[in-house]
This record gives C-alpha cells, sequence and structure tokens, in this order.
C-alpha cells in the first residue's frame, strides 16, 4: 500500500514539475471602458520593475461579446537595449480569464530597476483602452502607452501618445509566484524520490 502510494506521488511530481501556476496578472480591471479595432498596428505598454520578477505567461485582451480570432504574438523587450527579452503568442483557443486569453512561456526573470515595453500585433483583433477599475501589480509600475502605427510584426515600439490615462491593453503578462527551480534542482529532487522509492521496496 505504502508503495503504490509513493509510486503515485512520484508520477504526480514528475507530471507538474514542469507546470506553471498562473498568480498574478500584471494588469487587472474590473471592465472595460470600450473596444477599438484596428486603431494601431502594434500596440503595448512600458512599465518598470520594482522586484525581480518571473513572467510565466501572456495574455492578450479578450472581450467575450467579440472574441478574437487569430493568434497574436507578443513581446517584452529592454527599453535601455531595445533588445526582445521574451516572447510568445496567444490565440482563440487559449484558455480564458479575466478579460485575456492566457499561454503559458518558458519562465523569464525581468530585473528591478530596468523598464521594458510589452506589445502585441492586433491582428484586426481589439484591444482596449483606460479600462474601469484598472490595478497593476506592486512589483511594476505602469509609465505610458506604446505602438507603431503601419506595423505588422513584433519590434520595438517607436511612440507614445503621451495620454496620462493608462492603455493599450492589449497584451498583459503573467507574475509567477515564486522562483523557478532550476533544472539540477528538478532531477536531484526526482532522483532522491527514486532512491527512496528503492529503499522502500527492499523493506516490502
Amino acid at each position: 500500500m505504502k508503495r503504490a502510494a509513493c509510486i503515485v506521488f512520484l508520477s504526480v511530481f514528475l507530471a507538474t514539475a514542469g507546470q506553471v501556476a498562473f498568480a498574478s496578472a500584471a494588469v487587472a480591471f474590473t471592465s472595460p471602458t470600450i473596444d477599438f479595432s484596428n486603431f494601431t498596428d502594434l500596440v503595448g505598454w512600458q512599465f518598470t520593475v520594482n522586484n525581480n520578477i518571473t513572467v510565466d505567461a501572456l495574455g492578450f485582451y479578450d472581450n467575450p461579446a467579440n472574441g478574437i480570432h487569430s493568434s497574436h504574438p507578443i513581446g517584452i523587450y529592454d527599453v535601455a537595449t531595445q533588445g526582445l527579452v521574451l516572447s510568445g503568442a496567444v490565440g482563440p483557443a487559449d484558455p480564458y480569464s479575466a478579460w485575456f486569453n492566457w499561454a503559458s512561456i518558458t519562465p523569464t526573470v525581468l530585473l528591478a530597476g530596468h523598464t521594458y515595453d510589452i506589445v502585441t500585433v492586433l491582428n484586426g483583433d481589439n484591444r482596449t483602452w483606460n479600462p474601469n477599475g484598472i490595478t497593476f501589480d506592486s512589483n511594476i509600475t505602469y509609465i505610458q502607452t506604446e505602438y507603431s502605427d503601419g506595423v505588422h510584426t513584433l519590434a520595438f515600439p517607436c511612440c507614445t501618445d503621451g495620454n496620462p490615462n493608462p492603455g493599450y491593453f492589449g497584451p498583459n503578462f503573467d507574475i509567477g509566484s515564486g522562483t523557478v527551480p532550476e533544472p539540477s534542482t528538478l532531477l536531484l529532487l526526482g532522483t532522491g524520490m527514486l532512491s527512496g522509492l528503492g529503499a522502500l521496496r527492499r523493506k516490502l
């Protein structure tokens, strides 16, 4: 009986070791004010990181009244270097939660004190602007909108409209709940559990 329980526990551990548990959306709101379609091609927003954070998923705005119709590339750029730090894509089949569809990515650390742009390509779908009840995760500080007209692929954005109200959303990201385990750590844990199972088998 004990042997069976250990085998089940090990199976669950190995199956869930690489999975992502969503913890906190970078931006959240109670409801959108208005949807815009094709207002600009590349849209997003700029933020500064207050504490080191791990991004484990990307989101694309999805108002259930309208839905989204295609896959959307999303990227986060370091403003100082204009280099792409991470990217992914979110589509209609990805899980929906609180006005966004979400897709997991390889967990990536964004560094405290750095400023980043998160952008997406609308591809004919909507984004919202200055939504109701907007809040930002305490680990980041919102700065301004970002966009590039006539750009249909991921790129570092060229412009901001200077409007003090938050937008364009657009893209979002999820902040993981803890430190990402190193692969060597997972290997050690798995090896230790296998050794424990071997010892238990000998006793049984």
